[in-house]
């Protein structure tokens, strides 16, 4: 459930199937300057996006799991919240790049990579922390995955690792949408509320947070997907 959480594959695919037609015919007119242009426009948004689903899961996580599948099922909440950290990588698409060039030899190399690392920190750990060394593996594997994939871009396609990642823009959207979790845990912790209460009034609090945050920062006019779509469709008219 968590590595395919509602919303985030279908908000990912979406965009970047949108950005490739076009970025794949820039690429081959050698106009590496727009595409760079279009890629950091459609990374942000499609964080301003899943960031926040990411923290609206961490929040009710533990009545999520336990209403859809009862309290037996308790103990799979913090496999469940470590599987959520896949999301915030699943905002990018690294291999649209490498496959926009015709470099796709890396996606075949990045998988042998992925299965490599993720079996052996699975049979690593697994004897130490039990089924959470398999879990922990899967994560660690797609962002060590990621850091190959952008690697190789800087070597294929020129871009710099601050130009394909913009810092600047990526920044303030984490620190707007993770540092509110941990303040609305602590809030929840304070009060003293049963798990499901206490998770209503701490989703409240980050929902409040985020769209403040967003609308203060001008984040929120940057959510309309149609500037991205007009910007495409301009070009090819």
């Amino acid at each position: 459930g968590a590595t395919e959480f509602p919303l985030v594959g279908l908000i990912s695919s979406s965009i970047y199937s949108v950005l490739f037609p076009e970025i794949s015919r820039l690429m081959g007119e050698g106009r590496k300057d727009e595409v760079l242009e279009l890629w950091k426009r459609a990374v942000e948004k499609s964080m301003l996006v899943i960031m926040p689903i990411f923290g609206v899961a961490m929040i009710i996580s533990y009545p999520l799991i336990t209403t859809l599948y009862t309290n037996r099922y308790e103990a799979s909440v913090p496999i469940f919240q470590i599987y959520l950290f896949l999301i915030p990588i699943r905002t990018i698409n690294f291999g649209l790049l490498l496959k926009a060039v015709g470099k796709t030899k890396y996606d075949f190399y990045g998988s042998i990579l992925f299965i490599v690392i993720t079996t052996a920190i699975a049979i690593s750990t697994i004897d130490v922390i039990g089924i959470y060394g398999p879990t922990i593996s899967r994560v660690v594997s797609v962002y060590i995955l990621a850091i190959y994939l952008l690697i190789n871009i800087k070597k294929e396609v020129g871009y710099t690792l601050s130009e394909i990642l913009n810092i600047r823009a990526l920044l303030p959207i984490m620190l707007i949408t993770v540092s509110p979790i941990v303040l609305s845990g602590i809030i929840r912790s304070s009060l003293n509320f049963e798990d499901i209460t206490g998770s209503v009034i701490a989703l409240v609090i980050y929902t409040a947070f985020i769209i403040i945050s967003y609308i203060g920062s001008g984040k929120w006019s940057k959510l309309r997907l149609r500037e991205t779509y007009q910007m495409i469709f301009s070009r090819n008219s």
